[in-house]
């Protein structure tokens, strides 16, 4: 798969354009703030209906314009198709080959994105929240039902810790949100730990093959309100979470919001069986992250046979000459259409297969 052109009017600081793209790597440049990333939160937008920095889609809106528009040429399997995503104050609409689409798994079902950023790069020393993004975004890509039951079990949520807060709360009410939750938190949870499970071995070999002087073990471990035991028997996680959510009922009425469930889980890189937060250098987390990032693309390439699509946010002057060349030793062995933002072109350890663009206030510009 790969995104031959892009359209793109009215977003952010970006002035309107119509790029043509190679479809190996493609190469953006320019000083910090001119829209380098703006421009990659396109790219993810059409593919994922979704940004990752606005938690309003509505702010990806240029000021002073009334809709974001932006239109995508798809090739895929010898074949071309059209998206569009329109983004306006009342909210967004995606089409599909000029058809309306309802349906987000359905549209995002053949766009398989990696996202790699600089704040990535800093996800093991982060907060819990940063890193369920991180393997929410993971996991996005890799089971197409997944986004669905999150934005289900949030939307429960969010109407679970509003009654909550209400004086006096409709009991029955309650007990139907409790039901849902542990439903839909379940399948979640079950998701997460699957893929945890595939990625750990290609995870491993990433972070030895980029650390070779460095023998300690690495992997992750998924902590949760769920027991250990019970996550190694998944029909035993609902039930479970429906009587948690029962027996703590009184304390998160108290708090006025849920304490138990998949949104206050957290993913815990491990350093020689130890949390690495605290005992790992910061060379070797960035080496796990890395790691990470090239075990999520090879998964993702093995399941639906072909590689995704990687957007590559000025990462490569956030790494050491040795991460930063294995990394581009990596994609050179894969056939992902990439697109890489740098402040500096020669940060980019590529020669062949490769287009240049410039990012100067807004304007982007191919360079011939």
């Amino acid at each position: 798969m790969n995104i031959a052109s892009i359209k793109i009017v009215g977003a952010r600081n970006l002035v309107s354009c119509d790029l043509d793209f190679g479809s190996r790597f493609n190469v953006l440049s320019g000083e910090n703030g001119q829209g380098k990333t703006n421009l990659i939160e396109m790219l993810y937008l059409i593919g994922t209906l979704r940004s990752f920095r606005a938690k309003n889609i509505r702010e990806l809106i240029q000021f002073e314009q009334e809709q974001l528009y932006i239109k995508a040429s798809v090739e895929k399997d010898a074949s071309e198709h059209n998206y569009t995503v329109i983004v306006s104050e009342t909210g967004r609409k995606a089409y599909h080959d000029d058809k309306f689409v309802r349906s987000i798994t359905k549209y995002c079902r053949d766009m398989r994105i990696v996202l790699f950023t600089p704040e990535d790069l800093r996800v093991v020393r982060g907060s819990p929240s940063d890193r369920r993004r991180f393997l929410d975004r993971a996991v996005y890509g890799w089971n197409e039902g997944y986004l669905s039951a999150v934005q289900s079990y949030d939307k429960v949520l969010r109407s679970r810790n509003s009654l909550l807060r209400d004086p006096s709360p409709m009991l029955d009410l309650l007990d139907v949100y409790d039901v849902k939750l542990a439903s839909l938190g379940s399948e979640i949870i079950q998701w997460r730990c699957e893929y945890l499970n595939e990625l750990l071995n290609g995870y491993q070999k990433a972070f030895y093959a980029i650390n070779q002087s460095d023998a300690k073990t690495v992997a992750f471990s998924y902590e949760s309100s769920v027991s250990p035991d019970l996550l190694k028997t998944p029909e035993q996680i609902e039930p479970f979470l429906h009587h948690l959510l029962h027996e703590k009922r009184g304390e998160d009425q108290h708090r006025g919001s849920t304490s138990i469930g998949p949104h206050r889980d957290d993913l815990i890189f491990c350093f020689d069986g130890r949390n690495a937060f605290s005992f790992a250098s910061q060379g070797q987390l960035r080496a796990m992250v890395l790691a990470w990032k090239t075990g999520e693309m090879n998964l993702l390439g093995k399941k639906h046979g072909d590689w995704p699509l990687l957007l590559l946010d000025d990462v490569s002057s956030e790494l050491d000459p040795a991460r930063n060349e294995y990394l581009f030793q990596f994609l050179r062995t894969t056939s992902s259409q990439c697109f890489i933002t740098t402040t500096h072109s020669d940060h980019v350890l590529l020669d062949d297969d490769r287009i240049d663009f410039t990012v100067s206030n807004g304007v982007v510009s191919r360079q011939d």
